[in-house]
């Protein structure tokens, strides 16, 4: 007892992040959670939501889900990448109903991505109050929030990215392999989803952190003078002196 007393003590902040973030995503979905009116608009109603039922209902009867009659003069099911159907989060629709199953799916990144860009603040030093100010602002912002964030794709393929930032921050100082397997691990998260632009866009932005990492010139490591002689290494062979050309 007094052992998880002084977990709870030395994590309080962290604990209030969540609980806080916890409020956010209460006052934002409350409609759904507490009267039963499901928010399910656009491609996720048109499109998501009958696809996946279809898909979700064969492997429920152990059929791979190659194909169905239903739609057109038939289409398609386990080739279509966007549908996630290896994405953990649309395998709600195995005991979920489905509309509720579509609606977590669409819903979840608003909890998550929060989460994960405070604790990227806070992996890089940032105060409690300015990482939980980025979380709320990644995960309430027009990416994640707008017409386009709701219908689930694009918001569950970039929530990750900050998990990915976290394992590059971790690199520097931690074990390589630990930090190889959270960034496979979140990256490969992003992928399931299916979604092109959301993974190739986190990876993108995943790619260049890491760039700065290893050639910004200073570092709180205490081995600028390593970077500076990467840097130059890399000036060097791009830009090489006159004397060098000859």
């Amino acid at each position: 007892m007094r052992t998880q007393i002084s977990w709870c003590y030395r994590h309080r902040l962290n604990i209030a992040a969540i609980l806080l973030v916890a409020l956010f995503f209460l006052a934002f979905s409350w409609r759904t959670l507490f009267t039963g009116k499901y928010l399910l608009y656009g491609d996720p109603l048109m499109y998501s939501l009958p696809l996946r039922t279809t898909a979700w209902g064969m492997i429920k009867q152990g059929i791979l889900p190659l194909w169905t009659p239903l739609l057109f003069s038939g289409y398609p099911l386990l080739s279509m990448a966007q549908l996630g159907l290896a994405y953990p989060l649309t395998w709600g629709y195995l005991f979920l109903p489905n509309y509720w199953a579509e609606q977590l799916y669409c819903f979840i990144p608003l909890f998550l991505s929060p989460l994960f860009t405070f604790a990227y603040a806070r992996e890089i030093g940032r105060s409690w109050t300015a990482s939980l100010l980025a979380g709320l602002s990644f995960g309430y912002g027009g990416l994640m929030a707008s017409p386009i964030g709701l219908n689930g794709m694009l918001s569950n393929a970039v929530m990750w990215m900050p998990l990915v930032l976290i394992a590059l921050e971790r690199s520097r100082r931690r074990r390589f392999m630990s930090c190889l397997l959270l960034a496979t691990g979140a990256y490969t998260m992003s992928v399931l989803t299916g979604i092109g632009q959301g993974f190739v866009y986190s990876g993108i932005v995943a790619a260049l952190y890491a760039a700065f990492l290893a050639l910004r010139w200073g570092d709180s490591a205490g081995s600028g003078s390593m970077a500076s002689q990467r840097l130059s290494m890399l000036w060097s062979a791009f830009f090489p002196a006159p004397e060098d050309r000859c």
